[in-house]
């Protein structure tokens, strides 16, 4: 602001030629800026020193119009306190106002007083420029607080910091990030932001747009120790007092505990405790993104319903223990014949398959592929045993175009091949609708071959009734009861 010129001003009579010792009921405005009055003083000493020989004083005073400091020739400061109200003046002087280097407020005004003999607009403009020198100073040891506070959080706090400039050039890396990065501080001051990833997409972001983010998950790899670590990334401007952008901070929060902890819950929440294959509730959620796959890529969705046929009466014979120890090996035996598909456990011995398959033929040949394998024994804790499953096949869209109808024809179908004699595998038609448990036949009035004598085998060694002879007993479902 251009200094402006006043002849003749009358000053208070000032209780010291320093700071005024206010009384408690009235403060000045400057006493509660030591640190802008410090300034000030260490700036007009200097110019006073510049200036020697020149019959002048600087004083300051506040916005409310009280002096806080002058300072200079003596013989000019008597004068100018002395002068007469009226009169022609003795003394011309010269004021700019000066502010806080943090907000635009006026805190008061710093004026060169002179004899009037000496005036000259020179020392106006000397004036403006202690100005400018105080309120740089000022700036300059906001911004060096602003950055001792920055690097005592970065060498305290537990995230790891890392500090940019405008320009995308790496100035600060504390010890944290240096642990998380395996990079040391020497390593990448001075380098630009592009060498560190994925922090340099959101830094850049930053720098271009201004704007910061929070809590972002990234991924954090390091080649030292080839470990990968989780962080919550925050990035956010760092402003002058201006509230211009002088760099940038990022932060990053390590949460690789937590993050392990999450992912544990997410997978038992979608997946079977016993068998750890995809459960009812996986099935639900990405059924939807199948179908919607299928459609796009104009493929037909095949949704294998599987029942392993009278697992009732294993748990009940054999207990279940032996049942459970049968499930996850058989959950096994699934993963193994169809490797590339998703087997979704939706019930005690059912399981869902959801297959993508150009013919109808190609689900034909999985469903087989699958009965063929429950051809062969099982062993269970060095004990075979032999099951059977049956299974129903829906297809989109030709069967259903939604989940819920796929699922229910292919399970009236699975049914249907119960009702039909089990182990074997049934295509859904419309003339299955209606189909349900209550439409199989009991297990008293079906068997699994027609050969009451030669069904599919459940077979238990017991050494207590078999003398020396190693042979397995046999269980049997015939028409009228389990026998060994």
């Amino acid at each position: 602001m251009a200094p402006n010129q006043c002849e003749g001003t009358r000053l208070p009579k000032p209780v010291s030629r320093s700071y005024i010792n206010p009384t408690p009921k009235r403060r000045d405005v400057l006493s509660a800026h030591k640190e802008v009055m410090a300034v000030i003083c260490s700036v007009t000493a200097a110019w006073i020193k510049q200036l020697e020989g020149t019959p002048l004083v600087i004083t300051v005073i506040g916005r409310d119009g009280r002096l806080a400091e002058i300072s200079g020739d003596e013989a000019v400061t008597e004068l100018l306190l002395h002068q007469p109200d009226q009169g022609s003046p003795l003394t011309v002087s010269y004021s700019a106002p000066f502010q806080h280097s943090y907000n635009t407020e006026i805190l008061g005004t710093i004026t060169i007083t002179t004899l009037a003999t000496h005036a000259n607009p020179l020392l106006g403009t000397i004036a403006a420029a202690i100005v400018d020198s105080v309120e740089r100073e000022l700036r300059l040891q906001k911004f060096s607080q602003q950055w001792s506070l920055v690097n005592e959080m970065m060498n305290t706090v537990r995230s790891g910091m890392v500090v940019t400039d405008m320009k995308g050039t790496i100035v600060e890396f504390n010890s944290v990030a240096e642990q998380l990065m395996g990079w040391t501080k020497e390593d990448l001051t001075g380098r630009p932001i592009s060498d560190l990833r994925p922090l340099s997409f959101y830094v850049e972001e930053a720098v271009n747009q201004g704007t910061g983010c929070e809590d972002v998950l990234v991924e954090i790899h390091n080649d030292q120790t080839q470990t990968t670590r989780a962080c919550l990334l925050d990035v956010q401007p760092i402003l002058d007092e201006y509230s211009r952008p002088i760099g940038i901070l990022s932060q990053l929060k390590d949460i690789t505990a937590l993050h392990h902890k999450l992912e544990d819950y997410q997978y038992m929440a979608y997946h079977d405790e016993l068998t750890c294959l995809p459960n009812q509730r996986h099935l639900e959620k990405h059924i939807h993104q199948w179908l919607e796959t299928t459609k796009e890529n104009k493929q037909l969705l095949a949704i294998l319903y599987m029942d392993m046929d009278r697992f009732k009466q294993v748990n009940d014979t054999f207990g279940h223990y032996k049942g459970s120890s049968l499930l996850r090996t058989v959950a096994k035996e699934l993963k193994a014949c169809l490797p590339d598909q998703t087997i979704n456990r939706v019930g005690g011995d059912e399981f869902v398959i959801c297959l993508p398959v150009e013919r109808h033929s190609e689900a034909v040949a999985a469903a087989r592929k699958i009965l063929g394998r429950f051809e062969q024994d099982f062993v269970v804790d060095n004990e075979p045993f032999r099951v059977s499953v049956s299974i129903g096949i829906s297809f989109y869209p030709h069967d259903g175009l939604d989940a819920k109808t796929l699922i229910n024809h292919a399970d009236q179908a699975m049914y249907r091949a119960k009702s039909s004699g089990r182990n074997r595998y049934k295509l859904y038609s419309s003339p299955m609708k209606g189909w349900s448990r209550a439409s199989v036949p009991s297990v008293a009035k079906l068997r699994l071959n027609t050969d009451s004598h030669t069904g599919i085998r459940i077979s238990c060694f017991n050494p207590g009734s078999i003398k020396r002879s190693g042979l397995n007993r046999r269980l049997y479902f015939n028409k009228r009861m389990l026998y060994r």
